[in-house]
């Protein structure tokens, strides 16, 4: 037997065989699924369920987030952290400060012998 729909052979065109059989059929297959599954409509539900637990869980969890950042204690914790930061940010600049500084010398000592270099030479063309 050959399909009319895919023209392969082994299946007829309404049977589930068919790799076409849902591409016309999928509205009606997914109803059909609904109603002949007995477990679809628990599924959902518990589904549902966690959904709405989950939320409550983090509404809980932002509600008590936001009565801590209205207390005090918090923002001692955080000022001080943005003192930590600020001075680690601090020693970072002023270390590279320091190598700037650092690199500045090098290039400064090379520039001097340089210029003794060539004052060596011309004096020795001098003489």
């Amino acid at each position: 037997m050959q399909c009319w729909k895919c023209k392969t052979y082994g299946h007829r065109s309404g049977d589930k065989e068919c790799p076409l059989f849902y591409t016309g059929n999928r509205d009606i297959e997914k109803f059909r699924f609904m109603h002949e599954d007995p477990m679809h409509a628990f599924v959902q539900q518990r589904k549902h369920e966690n959904k709405q637990e989950r939320i409550k869980q983090l509404q809980s969890l932002l509600m008590s987030s936001s009565s801590e950042s209205e207390s005090g204690a918090p923002k001692d914790t955080s000022k001080a952290e943005r003192k930590k930061r600020k001075s680690k940010k601090k020693r970072g600049s002023d270390e590279e400060a320091d190598s700037s500084n650092r690199s500045d010398k090098k290039k400064h000592k090379k520039e001097k012998k340089k210029k003794h270099h060539r004052s060596e030479k011309r004096s020795r063309s001098r003489s």
